[in-house]
């Protein structure tokens, strides 16, 4: 047996793909990603293209989501080498040209520095569609991309699908700024969205993913000023992630393999894997997923558990927890709460903004709702708990109660909290 591990970001190699693109064994997930595709091509619309927006913890794969939809889409040699034509007619898989921008490796410290950077990504882009035009030139990214949607609908005749992941890092890189220069750089990227507004037919809806919820206008650009959050939409709450029906249907030979070699049974690992990486509501249905990526790398890693989420970037969440009191029993497993879920939340965020970000990291999850009858309406209240082991470690590190170490902690399968408390920093 290979030595157990908690395994490096760059060791990951999530099947959330292959997932969604396998050609008869995956056909179900498929189909739940051909069926939002379908509502987001079939929405009414005004002159202006749709604007849908999709937050999610980290790990939930929503780069490769995005990618996915991306080669759905446009029929690309990723779908027809595992899912096949009868398969895409079988499911009316909807077809358009798809220009996907990927911010997941921006980096910008001025605001200089954020246009060129936006502005080489839509290089790329020319590139990859094989359209021959510098662009580098342009002044302002607005330019840029007004452009390259120009070029793409001409190239293709038809009208283009927009995809954009990691859309808030712009934002988040904007905040770490010198306070005269971050209004500047939040201009700049604005700018550049709005000319997707701009473009009218030549846009047909634009999807963004990310992990915080932040407006996208403001009193100096009108960037998108309307946007439909789907983020705790019936449309997609188990899309992204796993239901414990899917684990055991898509997993099924990994676990009686993995099981044993950790003394446990497959119903016994099938609970701790629940436990450690589940929880997840994104609905009112209550339909509990667990994390995409930490149970493949849990798999992956001969079925040890870790909070393997630990090394993705918390920074502003951390940055936000450090100037609040570490005690959250203000929010936490408190009844009659507000659906906090949808707001945004500030650049600046203080504590009126923390459970917003608590709920959009997966620090806590709805764990109850209620439902009462006002003098006008229904009104609905919730109650939130973190959802799962690895979670849990994570904010008490976050927090500055634990040591980091306790990240490297191996997770018991049969008693979770044991060793937990080892790693506890005194105040």
């Amino acid at each position: 047996m290979k030595d157990i591990h908690m395994p490096s970001l760059t060791s990951y190699s999530s099947s959330l793909q292959e997932i969604i693109l396998s050609d008869q064994h995956y056909l179900s997930k498929a189909r739940d990603f051909v069926n939002f595709l379908r509502f987001l091509d079939e929405e009414p619309r005004q002159f202006s293209p749709n604007f849908s927006l999709i937050i999610r913890p980290h790990g939930f794969g929503m780069s490769l989501a995005l990618e996915s939809m991306e080669a759905m889409l446009m029929r690309d040699e990723l779908i027809s080498e595992g899912f096949s034509a009868k398969h895409s007619d079988e499911l009316d898989m909807p077809k358009a040209p798809a220009l996907r921008l990927s911010l997941k490796h921006l980096k910008a410290t001025n605001p200089q520095e954020l246009t060129e950077a936006l502005i080489d990504i839509m290089q790329v882009q020319m590139w990859r569609h094989h359209i021959k035009r510098n662009i580098t030139n342009y002044s302002n990214p607005k330019a840029c991309f007004a452009k390259l949607l120009e070029d793409l609908e001409q190239k293709y005749q038809d009208s283009i699908v927009v995809l954009i992941d990691n859309y808030e890092l712009p934002l988040y890189l904007a905040s770490l700024m010198p306070k005269n220069q971050q209004e500047t750089a939040i201009s700049i990227y604005f700018d550049m969205l709005n000319a997707i507004k701009q473009a009218g037919p030549a846009v047909k809806w634009c999807l963004l993913s990310g992990h915080s919820k932040f407006a996208l206008a403001n009193n100096i650009s009108e960037g998108i000023p309307l946007i439909n959050d789907l983020s705790f939409s019936e449309r997609c709450d188990t899309l992204f992630g796993f239901t414990l029906d899917e684990i055991s249907e898509y997993f099924d030979q990994d676990l009686k393999i993995l099981a044993p070699r950790q003394g446990l049974t497959v119903s016994e690992l099938k609970y701790a894997l629940n436990k450690c990486y589940g929880g997840f509501v994104f609905s009112k249905r209550q339909i509990p997923v667990l994390c995409s990526a930490s149970v493949n790398r849990a798999l992956y890693n001969e079925g040890a558990l870790y909070p393997y989420t630990y090394h993705s970037e918390f920074t502003f969440i951390r940055d936000t927890l450090k100037k609040e009191d570490p005690d959250l029993s203000w929010f936490f497993n408190r009844d009659g709460q507000d659906a906090v879920f949808e707001n945004t939340v500030s650049l600046e965020p203080t504590r009126k903004d923390l459970a917003a970000l608590l709920l959009q990291y997966g620090f806590a999850a709805i764990d109850k709702i209620t439902t009462d009858e006002g003098p006008l309406s229904l009104i609905t209240r919730y109650r939130y708990n973190c959802p799962n082991v690895e979670m849990r470690r994570i904010l008490k590190i976050l927090q500055g109660k634990a040591s980091p170490k306790l990240a490297e902690q191996r997770i018991n399968p049969q008693v979770f909290e044991d060793g937990e408390n080892d790693f506890d920093i005194e105040e």
